[in-house]
Parts: C-alpha cells; structure tokens; sequence
C-alpha cells in the first residue's frame, strides 16, 4: 500500500445518505446524482478514496445532517477503511457548529501536509 501524505482530502458536511439529502427541501440539486444508488450510496462512493487519508467534519448542531445516519454512514466508511487495513487514515472531527467549515483539525493538518 502506498503511503502519500499528500493524498488526502478533507470534507465538510457531507456525511449523509442520498434518502436524507432527497427529503430535505434545502438540499441542492447538485447533490442528487441520478443512478448513483445503482453503485452505492454516499458512504460507498466516498470511501473510494482509501486508503487515503481522509478528514470528514461533522458539526453536532448541523441541521441538515441526521446525527443517526451520519453515525450509519461513517460506520459504512470505516468498514472499508479496515477491509483496507488504513482505519487510522479515516479522521474523524466532530465539532460543535452547525453547516460550516470548522477547520480546527484540518488547518493543522493541511499546514503539515502542504508545507
């Protein structure tokens, strides 16, 4: 396994599944991808990036995430991370906003990374 600490990415407020982001009248449409269910739901197609190292933030009073099914979802992500033998690349920064970029975990890191 190769092992890049320049491959990684970090995201913000996406840890959910498609039923969740198809009954919320805020969700964009860009976010509803036609046939993506035919391949898998949100948590499968996201954890094509492992092994890379992969950073989500989660804001506890972030209103459009379901804190249940982002639980349902981030357990379906580490479930391929550790098919892959990387669960210390999945990072994991629960913080107590709502839908913003936090950036307490990840300025650091990309700092480190980015130089």
């Amino acid at each position: 396994m190769r092992d890049s600490t320049s491959e990684q990415a970090v995201i913000s407020g996406a840890l959910n599944v498609m039923q969740e982001r198809v009954q919320s009248p805020y969700s964009c449409g860009a976010q509803v991808i036609p046939g993506l269910l035919n391949h898998g739901d949100v948590p499968e197609i996201a954890s094509l990036i492992a092994p890379r190292r992969c950073l989500w933030e989660i804001g506890a009073r972030d209103k459009l995430i379901s804190p249940k099914l982002a639980e349902e979802a981030l357990s379906r992500l580490r479930r391929a991370y550790k098919a892959l033998q990387a669960e210390d690349r999945l990072i994991v920064d629960r913080f107590e906003g709502g839908h913003v970029w936090n950036g307490r975990v990840t300025y650091p890191l990309l700092k480190k990374v980015l130089g």
